[in-house]
């Protein structure tokens, strides 16, 4: 495999055997999963994952979970298959095809709704179809955000897929011995599974990656006291670089040190420009939010494209391969979800509910705005239920 264009620092060992683990798809399905704690590099290891797989020819099937999609059913099955169905619809028993079609949002449900055996096989036939053209890595960022339905759907299908050139590779939050949400340890057994830890970055690393990604070199005493503080931790050094003043950074000045990455994360916030809240906030309620129903939210298509740009230029937020808006780390969003006041999550809420297209999207967001019980927001949860049955 050549090597990907995603510098990583401090993970040559991770790198390493992730390379090695992807170059193994003739020995059949397998799973990796690169566990670890929020700011540690799962995400940035996965990116790199999914694009060494990519240039080595590898088919990508990619969904990056989030919490707030947790109640919509079948997310990560719509992220996952709805680019490649069209490839190989004509490939499948019709049932299986109007089952994923449906799923997917490409038919209207009539007659009874299909069993759920006959999407979950569906599935199997989707991906055994591809994989007999190229191997596919499908890559689950997040995983322990994964809709319940898409575990089920993707458990059914790596249980069966078995010599497949099929290869999974998720992130998850955890702590260490606590189980993933896919149950495939006991399915793939020992050679089929395997998971990557992520401890912290030693000094070296810390040193490159701030000096790397915001062009600051730290005087030794600092540098070890922000390794110490931040346990190796990636985020939470590049944060704690961030706030450094420029006197302590020239003189080795004592400085207050915050003692947790969530409270760095949230004093990021508060410091945010003004003009840069509404997008934010945005950014925060919605699902999958894109560029188009931004621009529907705020003032104009062009107030958010210069919004969006100031993001990026502050590291705050950035655009998707697949055209979603997303804040900087799940972190940030649930800092800028918590800040923002009852009545005007409540007001979010329902301007979320005018400018998605989802039937589902919108029914979840009239809920989360009702303050309470409504016959209207039942109905409407009530028919985009009809669809995920």
């Amino acid at each position: 495999m050549a090597a990907p264009s995603l510098e990583l620092v401090g993970r040559e060992t991770e790198t390493a055997r992730l390379r090695e683990l992807l170059e193994g798809t003739e020995q059949g399905t397998r799973a990796v999963v690169v566990r670890g704690g929020p700011g540690i590099g799962k995400t940035a290891l996965w990116r790199w994952g999914i694009e060494t797989a990519v240039e080595a020819g590898a088919r990508a099937l990619v969904t990056r979970c989030a919490a707030v999609e947790l109640p919509l059913a079948l997310s990560g099955i719509v992220d996952l298959l709805e680019a490649p169905f069209g490839e190989v619809a004509g490939e499948l028993a019709a049932p299986q095809r109007r089952a994923i079609a449906v799923a997917l949002g490409l038919e209207e449900p009539s007659g009874p709704s299909a069993e759920p055996l006959t999407l979950a096989r569906g599935a199997v036939e989707v991906l055994r179809a591809l994989s007999a053209r190229t191997p596919v890595i499908v890559g689950i960022d997040d995983v322990q955000w994964l809709d319940a339905a898409s575990q089920r759907v993707l458990t059914f299908a790596f249980r069966r897929l078995v010599e497949a050139p099929v290869v999974m590779l998720a992130t998850l939050r955890a702590e260490p011995g606590q189980a993933g949400p896919l149950a495939l340890a006991d399915a793939l057994g020992p050679s089929g599974f395997t998971e990557l830890e992520l401890g912290g970055l030693s000094v070296g690393a810390i040193q490159h990656l701030v000096r790397s990604r915001l062009g600051v070199r730290l005087p030794r005493p600092l540098l070890g006291r922000v390794h110490r503080t931040s346990g190796g931790n990636p985020m939470f050094a590049l944060e704690l670089a961030r706030t450094l003043p420029d006197r302590a950074v020239g003189t080795g000045a004592p400085l207050p040190v915050p003692d947790s990455l969530q409270e760095l994360v949230r004093a990021r916030v508060a410091a945010l420009p003004k003009e840069l809240i509404p997008l934010v906030r945005l950014v925060a309620i919605l699902e999958r939010p894109t560029l188009v129903q931004l621009g529907r939210g705020l003032v104009s298509p062009e107030e958010a494209q210069r919004l969006m740009d100031i993001g990026f230029a502050r590291g705050v937020a950035d655009i998707d391969a697949d055209g979603v808006v997303r804040l900087a780390h799940p972190l940030l969003a649930a800092a800028v979800y918590a800040e923002i006041a009852p009545d005007e999550r409540r007001r979010l809420q329902y301007l979320a509910a005018e400018i998605v297209e989802d039937e589902e999207e919108r029914a979840r967001h009239l809920a989360l705005a009702a303050s309470a019980p409504d016959a209207a927001v039942a109905a409407a949860l009530d028919a985009a239920a009809v669809r995920v049955a």
